[in-house]
C-alpha cells in the first residue's frame, strides 16, 4: 500500500486533509505523533516545492475528466491517454489519478518515494549490501513513475500512477497466501514485471 490512500473529500481543504491523513498514515505505520507530524509536514513541504517548480500551480481542476473528454480533438490530451492505454490503463484510473490537485498527486509520489527509501534502508541495516537492498526492493515493491523512463521492452519499467490503486489491490490479495506470493515474485524479474503479466492476464 501506499502510505496514505487520497480520498476525494473536499469537506476540508486540501491541504490540511493532506497533513491529517498523512500524520496518521504514518502514526499507523508506528511511528510517534511527533515524527509522524515531522514526517507529514516533510512530505508536504516537498510536494509543494515540486508543484511550483513544475509550473502546476495553476493547472485545471479535474483534469481526468478533460483528457478523456477532449482526447478525441487535443493533440495532448490524445497522446497522454494512448500512452496510457499501451500501459492498461483506463478511464476510471485516469480519473482517480488526474482528477486529484497536483498536490494530491505529488504528494502520493512523495510519500512513495519514503517508503520506499526506508525499505532499501531496513535492508542495508539487515546487512544486505546496496545492490542486493536494491535487488530485494525491486522483487517486493512496486516502482511507480513515467514508464518512459526505461526501455519499452523492459516490464521492470516504471508503472504508471493511474494504476496504483489497482496495484494496491493486487498486492493485497497476493499478500493473503504467503506461498503463492513467494512462488510468484520469484518467477519474475521484479515486482513491476509480475504486475505487467498479471495486467496482461486481465489479474490486476
Amino acid at each position: 500500500m501506499g502510505l496514505f490512500d487520497p480520498i476525494l473529500d473536499h469537506s476540508e481543504p486540501v491541504e490540511a486533509r493532506l497533513r491529517r491523513e498523512l500524520t496518521d498514515a504514518c502514526v499507523l505505520k508506528g511511528h510517534s505523533q511527533a515524527e509522524s507530524t515531522r514526517m507529514a509536514n516533510d512530505i508536504l513541504d516537498e510536494a509543494q516545492r515540486r508543484v511550483i517548480t513544475r509550473g502546476l500551480a495553476d493547472e485545471r481542476p479535474n483534469m481526468g475528466d478533460w483528457l478523456i473528454e477532449q482526447q478525441s480533438c487535443n493533440d495532448v490530451a490524445r497522446r497522454t491517454v494512448a500512452g496510457l492505454r499501451l500501459e492498461g490503463v483506463g478511464d476510471d484510473d485516469i480519473r482517480w489519478w488526474w482528477n486529484q490537485s497536483a498536490l494530491e498527486r505529488i504528494a502520493i509520489e512523495v510519500s512513495d518515494e519514503v517508503i520506499r527509501m526506508a525499505v532499501f534502508l531496513k535492508s542495508l541495516k539487515d546487512g544486505l549490501d546496496a545492490k542486493a537492498a536494491a535487488d530485494e526492493l525491486a522483487k517486493h515493491y512496486p516502482r511507480f513513475g513515467d514508464p518512459a523512463d526505461g526501455d519499452g521492452n523492459d516490464d521492470s519499467r516504471p508503472l504508471p500512477f493511474e494504476l496504483k490503486p489497482r496495484v494496491w489491490d493486487f498486492q493485497d490479495r497476493l499478500n493473503e497466501v504467503t506461498d503463492i506470493r513467494n512462488r510468484a515474485i520469484n518467477h519474475f524479474s521484479s515486482f513491476n514485471a509480475l504486475v505487467r503479466d498479471a495486467i496482461r492476464r486481465d489479474h490486476v
